[in-house]
């Protein structure tokens, strides 16, 4: 560190070259070619305006900012982007000092995302996967620290074709020396055999971070300024035609990272585009590799064909093409004639209510793949003993949720929604089936929506679905947002379907309130809930009566002077007899004596331990918590105390020193 700190103030001296030996010169930096510029201005309303501010407060600061990826492909489709995405040449660190609602995220792709109220906008700094930028990055992190200056490639600068030196909070340490080899495959003792991108963190020009995306549709820059796409790969002549080209030798990039052979099938499915023949012969010939991906992003994926649109035909390429004996070999394993039919039947009615806009759970997506496979085993199977029936399950698609690691609560949530497809049908429902508790389990709505998607497939059971929808719009009227349970019951009732069984005990009968009860302590009547559509009774104002003077509007809160002369109790209307002394400066007087002084003997009956006073002045007490509760328990007669008067609850409030 010593001699990198001289050499960067002194300046390094380069050897000059014998006399008459010829002169030798690095290579030169690859040149640049310029964009393709297109002018298709979008109109703002259709751009988020929060990522159009991100994006001027990025240039106002004098970094080159645009909206990048899929979001600009949506957008010139006429489409709706699910996300806005934004590139700069600004670094992590540097977004982060310009918006303090900003996080970075990622240890192999560092990313600034900047949090709203609610949507999280993502800005990735440019980057590059060229040879000599990441040849320069691996020198740079392998170099000793007292060693020679590292090496870069001529040309390049500070800002781009580095790696982010930003590694005090452990991100991406380490890990440069792999980027020329990027480790070694299972099998191949060569590790430059193996083309899978481990780390991501050197930075770039935009033209260098448009070559290393992967399809040309997805490689758009948008100006939001000028209103023109920057073009370096031909992509819109490819949106134009409708055609999925991946960037450079398809042979690399798709060994590279292989989830982007199920991305190309999601997106062509999903926006009805054609595979380029040398990418999709790639992606025959590497869909092996897709074994080599990490399982979480495998799931995620496929996840992903099933939403937006399009899985029927992203699932019927994904068998055409062979992927799926990678994806699904389970399945496949388990399937009989007529269950792929069966399947590209229910996905197109998936499709129709993903155009409604209708959103599912990640349960009840798998669940749609599982069903076509295991519906025989869920037909033998007793709705009522559902152990069965989950084992069956585990025995065709254990094997594919352990190897995808599917999460353990969406795999018993799966199982939970299948056996429940019995139900909705009256002749199979099962000897102890109870329509009130059925609708009010946790994964009743996932299960419903599962049962709509079959049947408008199938074109079976088309009636049960029209009458499930009525009672629960129904009972969803009568409950008010209370329990549905009774009010279920009484909907099937006015539909002629009430079923013979066991009623349901009201929980909640001793813990209910006084208020509930009515005016012979006895409950209330039956049937006096919310579903006999009786009005509920409004709260009556508060009135506050006419006081004497010294009662006390406030009731114990504040003590009011208290007659020298009786000790009798005074009337229900005042508050004498609540009335507890009121420190005032901590001095241990009460209110009344502290004003003219009448009640000392008063103050001094009230000595520790309810004693009478005989010396002179007040004394101090503690003050006892929890003095309505204590005076509630109390009774008459006399106070708690045994002189009846310091904590005295209903007691008499005369002097203690007299009794």
């Amino acid at each position: 560190m010593v001699i990198k700190y001289i050499r960067k103030l002194l300046g390094s001296r380069k050897k000059k070259p014998a006399e008459g030996a010829p002169e030798t010169t690095g290579a030169a930096p690859p040149q640049p070619h310029l964009p393709q510029v297109h002018h298709r201005p979008i109109p703002l309303n259709l751009i988020d305006p929060d990522a159009a501010k991100i994006v001027k407060r990025l240039r106002r600061f004098g970094h080159t900012a645009y909206i990048v990826g899929g979001g600009v492909r949506d957008l010139l489709l006429e489409r709706t982007p699910k996300d806005f995405d934004i590139g700069t040449s600004a670094r992590p660190n540097e977004v982060r000092k310009l918006f303090r609602n900003c996080r970075i995220i990622g240890r192999r792709f560092r990313l600034a995302h900047i949090y709203f109220h609610d949507k999280i906008i993502e800005v990735a700094t440019f980057r590059s996967n060229q040879p000599e930028d990441l040849a320069a990055a691996a020198v740079e992190e392998t170099a000793p620290a007292a060693g020679a200056a590292p090496a870069s490639r001529p040309g390049a600068d500070a800002a781009h074709g580095r790696r982010d030196h930003d590694r005090d909070r452990g991100h991406g340490a380490g890990r440069g020396a792999q980027a020329p080899h990027r480790g070694a495959r299972p099998g191949d003792t060569d590790p430059g055999n193996d083309f899978l991108i481990r780390s991501d963190n050197v930075f770039g020009t935009p033209e260098t971070d448009a070559l290393r995306r992967d399809f040309t549709i997805n490689a758009l820059f948008y100006d939001i300024e000028s209103g023109n796409v920057i073009d370096y790969v031909g992509g819109i002549a490819d949106l134009d035609a409708h055609v999925m080209r991946m960037i450079g030798d398809p042979e690399v990039r798709l060994r590279e990272d292989p989830i982007r052979i199920l991305r190309a099938i999601r997106l062509a499915g999903r926006l009805g585009f054609t595979i380029e023949a040398k990418t999709l012969a790639a992606i025959k010939r590497h869909k092996g590799d897709v074994k080599l991906a990490a399982a979480p992003r495998v799931l995620e994926d496929f996840l992903r064909m099933l939403r937006k649109g399009g899985a029927e035909t992203a699932l019927t390429m994904l068998h055409e093409m062979g992927v799926d004996e990678v994806v699904l070999p389970e399945l496949l394993a388990a399937a009989r004639p007529g269950d792929f039919e069966l399947q590209r039947k229910t996905l197109h009615s998936l499709d129709l209510a993903t155009e409604r806009g209708t959103e599912f759970s990640n349960a009840t997506l798998l669940s749609l793949v599982f069903y076509p496979f295991v519906r025989r085993a869920l037909e033998n199977a007793d709705p009522d003993v559902p152990g069965p029936a989950f084992t069956a399950i585990d025995k065709i698609v254990g094997g594919f949720e352990h190897r995808l690691i599917v999460p353990k609560k969406e795999r018993e949530r799966i199982r939970q929604i299948l056996t429940a497809q019995k139900r909705f049908i009256p002749r199979s429902q099962g000897k102890r089936f109870s329509m009130g508790s059925f609708v009010r389990k946790p994964f009743f709505p996932e299960a419903f929506d599962l049962f709509d998607i079959i049947t408008s497939a199938t074109g079976e059971h088309r009636d049960e679905v029209k009458r499930w929808k009525n009672r629960i719009a129904s009972a969803a009227v009568a409950s008010d947002g209370e329990s549905l349970g009774p009010d279920i019951e009484t909907a099937f009732e006015v539909e002629g379907d009430a079923r013979p069984g066991r009623r349901r005990r009201r929980r909640g009968g001793r813990g209910r309130s006084e208020a509930a009860r009515g005016p012979s302590g006895q409950g209330a009547p039956r049937g006096s809930g919310h579903s006999s559509g009786a009005p509920r009774r409004e709260p009556e104002p508060i009135l506050i009566p006419d006081l004497a003077p010294g009662e006390n509007p406030y009731g114990d809160a504040i003590a009011v002077p208290i007659p020298s002369g009786g000790g009798g109790r005074v009337s229900p209307g005042g508050s004498a007899a609540h009335a507890r002394p009121h420190r005032e400066g901590g001095h241990g007087q009460t209110r009344q004596a502290h004003a003219n002084g009448e009640g000392a003997g008063h103050a001094e009956g009230r000595g520790e331990n309810g004693a009478s006073g005989t010396e002179e002045g007040p004394r101090k007490r503690r003050r006892r918590r929890g003095g309505r509760r204590r005076r509630g328990a109390g009774g008459g007669g006399t106070g708690g105390g045994p002189t009846g008067g310091t904590d005295g609850g209903d007691g008499e409030s005369g002097p203690a020193g007299e009794m």
